[in-house]
């Protein structure tokens, strides 16, 4: 073949096709323009796909001479991606015969649709008269995305899967208002057997009188892999489910239930264990609209999450209940945990989570400092418990706990000078290095670790800063209970060496705590963490206990890791180092440089 007469037209179709995978848009639309040959060949490739999902786009999409084009060519699209209902007024237009009049039955005019062969179609959008029939139309839809930014009917749940024979992936997001439970029950159960992915993110009602009994046959579903259900389903978890889960085979692998479900109805473990498909995620954050704090006990979820040993996530917030029965079947049952996150739960002690730590060997992330409500304190790891023994969570590369109960004789007022009282003086400055040598080794064993988090932040739950009246300076001054006086001072006669074998750390989060970083422990973290890009609450707002010269070096060395403070004006920052008032006094013990 003479390269210099070369036409892709020329190959083998096959072979073209496979050419024009690499082609950009912008490639095939001056193809386009070459010759009929090449404008046959490459216009079905530039309207396969049409995604309208930004400004820039739709306002290109505006044009009249686009518009018409995108009419003529409407047929050929595979793929439709959009944000904007006027989009979908372009593919969906009344039809010639309701110009002239309405629909005698529900007033609503019919709707011809010019795109008639999608396989793909991913909307947000709310006006439903549109969205409805445009999948009525496309009988060879196989993935379905549609955030409805509301309500979808009932009517429609239960006669979809009539329209959607071939699909494949389902995904729904109408979570604001309810749906009936029997017409998720209907569509679940009706959906094709070619199903295998399915997410919804629903609000159900719940039902005022029993349920009928249900004479349909279910459809069955052996090819489903994957369910995940998300929101509120009002009570109807069995009555929603269980013969849908009963029809799927073993091929489903990952499951999703709203938190209520996994806790109440046992029945639904049962059909999922017979599958192999128990779910590896346990959530349960906030108790759902419907249902009281009663009817979730700390047995509850111990028994819930005692049903299986294949957890990879298990995230509990804000649970009252939640309390030494749970924290042992975590322990029993963490063998394959991956990301634990527990917090605001008050009935939990730091001894607990310590023999989780300690039972969890595939552990990557760990949070249990959360945004603690002031009733409840935040949950703390003595420092006596994390000694004790060791970690089996080797490989974390996230570690959020707030660990306290270490003795610190060098501090002696908390915030705005006011006295320490409790067991901040018990020991000596060298016992208190002692056991923080001991616990940072611990910590300077999990090599692999990204981030590390001992503080927290400084709001309340709500988000608020709070303050309190303050006569003797006659000012309304910051109050934060939750500051950490007996905590890590990470000063290198404290330990921070042994941190030394953490050269894959990224941010270190310190805010809220009596620290004592001063230029040597600066020095030694930008020789020793190569990686590290933030260090988090290094100045703490009402707490003045740092070490002099640290300002001055941050300055000079304008360390990438501190730029939030090399960025600022040092006015944005207190500094009292003589300790009278605006936090932290240290005593003459502490070392001073």
């Amino acid at each position: 073949m003479n390269p210099t007469s070369f036409s892709l037209t020329k190959l083998p179709v096959e072979v073209q096709f496979c050419i024009l995978d690499y082609f950009s848009l912008r490639d095939l639309v001056r193809c386009v323009l070459v010759n009929r040959a090449y404008h046959v060949l490459c216009t079905p490739r530039i309207w396969r796909a049409v995604k309208i999902t930004h400004q820039s786009a739709f306002h290109m999409f505006q044009s009249p001479v686009v518009e018409e084009a995108l009419i003529r060519n409407a047929p050929l699209v595979k793929e439709l991606c959009t944000d904007y209902d006027k989009v979908i007024k372009w593919i969906v237009r009344p039809s010639v015969s309701s110009l002239t009049a309405d629909s005698p039955t529900s007033g609503a005019r019919p709707m011809n649709c010019i795109c008639k062969n999608l396989v793909r179609l991913r909307v947000k959008a709310v006006d439903q008269d549109l969205v409805i029939p445009l999948i009525k139309s496309n009988p060879r839809l196989r993935t379905l995305i549609w955030n409805a930014f509301g309500a979808i009917p009932d009517r429609f749940l239960s006669e979809a899967p009539a329209y959607l024979p071939a699909l494949k992936e389902i995904e729904l997001d109408a979570s604001i208002h309810p749906i009936h439970p029997q017409a998720l029950k209907r569509f679940l159960e009706d959906l094709p057997e070619t199903v295998r992915t399915i997410s919804l993110h629903i609000t159900v009602s719940r039902q005022l009188t029993a349920p009928s009994t249900d004479l349909i046959k279910c459809r069955p579903h052996p090819r489903l892999e994957s369910i995940k259900i998300k929101g509120n389903m009002g009570g109807e978890d069995e009555y929603v489910f269980a013969r849908f889960l009963a029809s799927c085979s073993t091929r489903l692998r990952r499951v999703v239930l709203p938190h209520h479900a996994q806790l109440r109805i046992s029945s639904l473990f049962d059909i999922l264990e017979r599958l192999a498909a128990v779910p590896d995620t346990f959530c349960q954050i906030i108790p759902l609209e419907g249902t009281t704090s009663e009817e979730l006990t700390d047995i509850d979820f111990s028994r819930v999450i005692s049903r299986s040993s294949k957890w990879k996530r298990i995230d509990i917030r804000s649970q009252r209940e939640v309390g030494s029965w749970t924290a042992a079947a975590i322990a029993s049952h963490c063998q394959e945990l991956e990301t634990f996150t527990l917090s605001d739960c008050p009935k939990v002690n730091g001894a607990a989570v310590q023999r989780i730590l300690c039972s969890a060997p595939n552990l990557l992330h760990v949070d249990i400092v959360g945004m603690s409500k002031p009733a409840y304190g935040p949950l703390q790891l003595h420092a006596s418990d994390v000694v004790s023994s060791s970690w089996a969570c080797k490989s974390l590369e996230t570690l959020s706990v707030n660990i306290t109960g270490v003795p610190r004789p060098d501090v002696t007022a908390q915030h705005y000078g006011r006295p320490t009282s409790g067991a901040l003086h018990s020991g000596t400055v060298e016992d208190s290095h002692d056991i923080q040598r001991r616990i940072l080794a611990q910590i300077g064993t999990l090599t692999g670790l990204q981030e590390l988090h001992l503080g927290h932040n400084e709001f309340s739950a709500d988000g608020r800063s709070r303050f309190e009246y303050d006569p003797t300076d006659d000012m309304a001054v910051f109050e934060n209970d939750q500051f950490q006086l007996t905590c890590l001072e990470l000063s290198l006669a404290g330990g921070l060496d042994q941190l030394a074998g953490l050269k894959e750390l990224q941010v270190l989060n310190v805010t809220g705590m009596a620290h004592r970083l001063g230029v040597s422990e600066l020095e030694w973290i930008q020789e020793n963490w190569p990686c590290l890009e933030r260090l988090e609450g290094l100045f703490n707002e009402c707490y003045d206990i740092l070490e002099p010269g640290v300002w001055s070096w941050l300055k000079n060395h304008k360390p990438r890791w501190g730029e939030m403070y090399t960025d600022s004006d040092e006015d944005d920052f207190i500094f009292n180092e003589t300790g009278t008032r605006g936090g932290c006094c240290m005593n003459s013990n502490s070392r001073r440089h």
